[in-house]
């Protein structure tokens, strides 16, 4: 798996996808939140990567043809991306969110990219202030 950087700037907060290549949609509330998840940014994206792989070999998704099960890993490019990802305080935990992006192949005849959208997964974790330390939660899985 190989992680990509879409070009453009996402000024407006817009929902993102790999047709219109925005960059990631960011959520700080408070702002200040902003910080504690730029200095964990690359263990946090390691740790969604390493749990997106065990996901796909756990579920089958080499063991499958083409059209046969969902997620597909021939049907998958190999790159991923970030569409969202953002940090809350939800009462007195600080809980967050890493939207992940997969590519697949589209062969025609279709509307779709011949490369585009695939599988999302939306990894969560919690964040402890005292250990400055981030906990993994879980993730949820949805074609996209």
């Amino acid at each position: 798996m190989r992680r990509i950087e879409l070009p453009n700037p996402n000024t407006n907060r817009e929902h993102v996808c790999y047709r219109n290549q925005l960059q990631p949609e960011y959520e700080f509330e408070p702002e200040e939140l902003k910080s504690v998840y730029q200095r964990h940014e690359a263990e946090l994206l390691a740790t969604a990567e390493q749990e997106a792989w065990g996901y796909l070999l756990d579920c089958g998704a080499w063991d499958s043809g083409p059209g046969e099960d969902f997620p597909c890993a021939a049907e998958m490019t190999g790159e991923w991306y970030v569409g969202r990802t953002g940090l809350k305080r939800l009462n007195d935990r600080i809980y967050g969110y890493i939207y992940m992006r997969f590519l697949g192949h589209y062969p025609p005849p279709t509307v779709r990219l011949p490369v585009d959208d695939y599988l999302g997964m939306d990894y969560t974790f919690y964040y402890d202030p005292e250990t400055d330390t981030f906990e993994f939660d879980g993730f949820n899985t949805d074609a996209i």
